[in-house]
């Protein structure tokens, strides 16, 4: 059986330092990985990174929050991480994410845990829209079944119809043009019926086509607390802060898409600057937030990753060097 969950390393800010809060929130994500285990073994993520820097020194404390993607997992932090049935942390799809307190250095270990896995999180909106069009698709078929009845009724019409024709031939002939206009009548309505079934089966396709290319997802909203100063659409970081010097890398335009992803392979830490897309290049962007992930041991090796099938506002991609090796990647 396969299990995977997905680790965020976090900074929280303590509920008692925001007016109103009753719980932790997260501050910045210094980090993301998917971790995936099929069978009995371990896997270990890659090591914690610094939490950010205050008064000039890197801040060491921070949590990793663990989310179920599919199948139950046990969880666990630390210098050397070993989990299992009486050692860790149970999660399963559906659960709410969970925070496990780690250092940086520290890793985090998961392992496939003895129950079945749940079924995944379910998608409360696409289920909703879902049942609005398939409450759309059954009226529809209400329709048809009515339109059909309507035309055995007319069938049955034309059938007494030619029987008094037999009886008559004067009265048939005079009936005849009447029962003549109601099938045209009966066949025009019936055709009318048709063509708005057609348009609404178009409408109903292009609301699944919607769904189907993720529809749904937002430019998202910034919560951010002590952000540093950002540039303006388009420039590089300043001379001063904590991503003093850093230069624009790439520009992913903000769209409809099913998923983004950005793996950090370029050895050092790339920082990602999110916006909602309206700002033009050279003015500062708005609803802005930004978070650094993580590089690996070397150039090309894997670092911290991210990606959201969601988010569909504009990301830009800073790094040390013009050069850093990136991928980056859209569905």
């Amino acid at each position: 059986m396969t299990t995977k969950v997905r680790v965020e390393f976090v900074l929280l800010v303590p509920a008692a330092a925001v007016a109103g809060v009753e719980a932790d929130q997260p501050a910045q994500v210094f980090g993301v990985q998917e971790l995936t285990t099929t069978g009995g073994g371990v896997v270990q993520s890659q090591p914690a990174p610094y939490f950010g820097l205050l008064n000039g020194n890197h801040v060491t404390q921070g949590v990793a929050r663990i989310t179920s993607i599919f199948g139950a997992a046990i969880a666990v932090s630390g210098p050397s991480p070993m989990p299992s049935e009486t050692n860790g942390f149970r999660i399963v799809p559906g659960d709410k994410p969970i925070d496990i307190p780690l250092n940086s250095g520290d890793y985090v270990a998961i392992i496939e845990a003895a129950d079945a896995p749940a079924a995944p999180p379910v998608d409360a909106a696409a289920d909703a829209s879902l049942a609005a069009i398939k409450s759309d698709a059954d009226s529809l078929v209400t329709e048809g079944a009515t339109v059909h009845t309507d035309a055995g009724v007319i069938e049955g019409d034309v059938n007494a119809a030619e029987t008094q024709a037999h009886t008559d031939a004067g009265t048939a002939h005079s009936d005849a043009g009447v029962i003549e206009g109601d099938i045209n009548a009966a066949g025009s309505q019936a055709h009318t019926d048709a063509g708005t079934a057609h348009t609404d089966s178009a409408a109903l396709k292009a609301d699944l086509d919607v769904l189907a290319a993720g529809g749904g997802g937002s430019v998202g909203h910034d919560y951010s607390a002590n952000a540093p100063a950002l540039p303006n659409v388009g420039a590089n970081f300043g001379g001063s802060g904590p991503y003093a010097g850093y230069v624009l890398v790439k520009t992913v335009p903000a769209g409809a898409r099913g998923n983004i992803e950005i793996q950090n392979t370029s050895g050092a830490q790339i920082v990602l600057v999110r916006d909602d897309g309206t700002a033009s290049g050279g003015a500062a962007p708005a609803n802005a937030s930004v978070f650094a992930l993580a590089g690996g041991a070397a150039a090309g090796a894997m670092g911290a990753s991210w990606n959201s099938t969601t988010f569909k506002g504009r990301l830009q991609v800073y790094a040390a060097s013009g050069g850093a090796q990136i991928a980056i990647f859209t569905d």
